[in-house]
């Protein structure tokens, strides 16, 4: 799936690949068992609990799903459009 991202994010990317040894057709998240397959849900889902509880932020209130919503409302916010999102 291809979708648009901003330079800061695409910055972010770059320095994380170069980190880590990877290239832009690896995935992101690699698994741990399975290196060239996506990590699994389940795995992303304990990860960004760790990024919420280690920032400080309670982990009942954020999640998965609330990152899903995050870039839709940035979007809307930004062009004041629904169609765009």
């Amino acid at each position: 799936m291809k979708f648009e991202i901003t330079a800061d994010v695409s910055a972010s990317l770059k320095t994380w690949f170069e980190n880590r040894g990877g290239t832009v057709s690896d995935f992101v998240f690699p698994s741990r068992i399975d290196n060239p397959k996506p990590m699994s849900t389940r795995q992303y889902a304990r990860l960004v609990d760790e990024w919420v509880t280690a920032i400080g932020l309670r982990e009942a209130e954020y999640g998965t799903h609330s990152m899903r919503r995050e870039k839709a409302a940035i979007i809307y916010r930004v062009t004041g459009n629904i169609r765009a999102i």
